[in-house]
C-alpha cells in the first residue's frame, strides 16, 4: 500500500463505540457474495492462499454465529469475474485458549488421567496437565504475518509439545477474517 491509500477512518465497533483507525484502501480480484455475506479474497504470492474477509450484510447480525457451517471453498472457488474496491481496516488479533475442558469433552482424556502412557519420550511416569492454543494474526500495509502454535504441557516438568464488474466493501464494523488454502477451503486462520 502506498502512503495515498492509507486513511485515517471511523470504525464501528460491536459495544457500538467508534474508532478511528488506518484504513488500506485497495482493488482486489475477487469479490465474494452469499445469501448472508458480502466481501472480498485476496490471494497471496503463489495463488494457493486467500486472505479472505467476510461483512454480515445484516449490520445487526451477530457475525461469530453467522460463520457457521461457511463453505470457504465455494465461496472462494464460486466468484465471477467482479473486482471489489476495498477499504479494511489494519488490525492486530491474538488468542490463548485453554483446549484442556474441551479434549475431555470430546473424549480425549487419558493423556489427562493416570492411565497416561508416555513410556515412548519418558522413563519417567508423566501425565498431561493442560493443553492449550496460541494464535496471532497481523494485517496491515506491508501484508499479513499469522503464527499459531498448539502444545500439551506435561506433568514432572516435561516440556511442551508443538503441535471486471466493481463492488465496494467497506469494513467498518465486526466482520469475519480468514487465511484460506483455496484447493481444500480448509481455513488455517480464522
Amino acid at each position: 500500500y502506498e502512503e495515498d491509500d492509507i486513511m485515517n477512518e471511523d470504525f464501528h465497533n460491536f459495544d457500538e463505540t467508534v474508532s478511528r483507525v488506518k484504513m488500506l484502501h485497495s482493488y482486489e480480484p475477487v469479490y465474494v457474495e452469499n445469501e448472508t455475506f458480502t466481501g472480498f479474497a485476496k490471494p497471496y504470492k503463489g495463488n494457493i492462499f486467500y486472505y479472505l474477509v467476510l461483512l454480515p450484510k445484516n449490520e445487526n447480525q451477530f457475525f461469530i454465529e453467522s460463520g457457521d457451517g461457511l463453505d470457504f471453498k465455494q465461496l472462494i472457488n464460486g466468484v465471477n469475474n467482479t473486482y471489489a474496491k476495498v477499504l479494511m481496516p489494519e488490525f492486530s488479533c491474538a488468542t490463548d485458549i485453554d483446549l484442556t475442558e474441551w479434549m475431555t469433552k470430546v473424549g480425549i482424556y487419558t493423556v489427562f488421567s493416570t492411565q497416561a502412557d508416555f513410556s515412548q519420550i519418558s522413563s519417567k511416569w508423566l501425565k498431561a496437565s493442560s493443553a492449550k492454543h496460541k494464535a496471532q494474526i497481523k494485517v496491515d500495509r506491508m501484508g499479513t504475518e499469522a503464527a499459531a502454535v498448539s502444545y500439551v504441557e506435561v506433568g514432572y516438568g516435561g516440556m511442551p509439545f508443538e503441535f471486471p464488474e466493481e463492488k465496494t466493501v467497506i469494513v467498518n464494523r465486526p466482520f469475519l477474517y480468514a487465511v484460506v488454502h483455496k484447493a481444500t477451503g480448509i481455513p488455517v486462520f480464522l
